[in-house]
């Protein structure tokens, strides 16, 4: 079973019990740390249950984000600066080269929605594949909560080679409406088709 560091049950940031022999006394006769974010004295049990929920989190999220790359095409870098909706290679659009990288990435941009759902709260991370006409374009990511402070996310995704990939943020005004609550918690995969002769412009998102 893989081991994960143990995280606050409040805020989910990481806590330092160390290493070695000293980090091993510190587990045994310590019941509780305080969390250096927050600052709540968390039981060491207690977070050690929250890391391997978060973990379960973000496992599923990378799933359904795997799923969705293996279907995505190989595009050149000019369509697929196109299909996420940007003009070119900027500070809102970046290139990446590994599927690891990618993954770490868009986790850390949706790392609020993450930790909403690990506290139970209602969250909610939509996965998408865009497709126009009969040919998969872009992958889009909508994360939301419901009303515990987590701002919305919104992420594009084109594949342009093996490994490399072009993300996008689009502004937060341009994304798809969803309803005002939340239906569901945790993470859906879906496939959506646009119209083909529909155009990518700058910062928004057709739906």
């Amino acid at each position: 079973m893989e081991n994960h560091f143990p995280r606050c049950v409040q805020c989910i940031a990481p806590l330092q019990i160390g290493s070695g022999v000293g980090g091993a006394l510190k587990s045994i006769f310590c019941k509780t740390i305080k969390c250096p974010s927050c600052g709540t004295q968390v039981r060491l049990t207690d977070a050690q249950v929250m890391a391997e929920t978060f973990a379960a989190c973000v496992s599923r999220f990378r799933e359904a984000l795997n799923q969705a790359l293996d279907s995505a095409p190989h595009l050149s870098q000019h369509d697929a600066i196109l299909a996420v909706g940007a003009t070119d290679l900027s500070r809102e659009s970046h290139r990446l080269h590994t599927r690891d990288e990618l993954c770490r990435v868009t986790a850390r941009i949706l790392r609020m929605a993450l930790r909403h759902e690990a506290l139970g709260h209602e969250s909610l991370i939509t996965v998408e594949t865009v497709t126009r006409g009969l040919l998969p374009r872009a992958i889009r990511i909508h994360a939301r909560s419901d009303g515990h402070g987590s701002p919305e996310a919104l992420l594009m995704i084109a594949r342009v080679g093996e490994d490399d990939y072009i993300t996008y943020e689009p502004p937060l005004q341009a994304h798809v409406q969803t309803p005002a609550k939340v239906p569901v918690a945790g993470v859906v995969r879906r496939d959506v088709k646009e119209p083909a002769n529909q155009e990518s412009r700058p910062g928004v998102v057709g739906v």
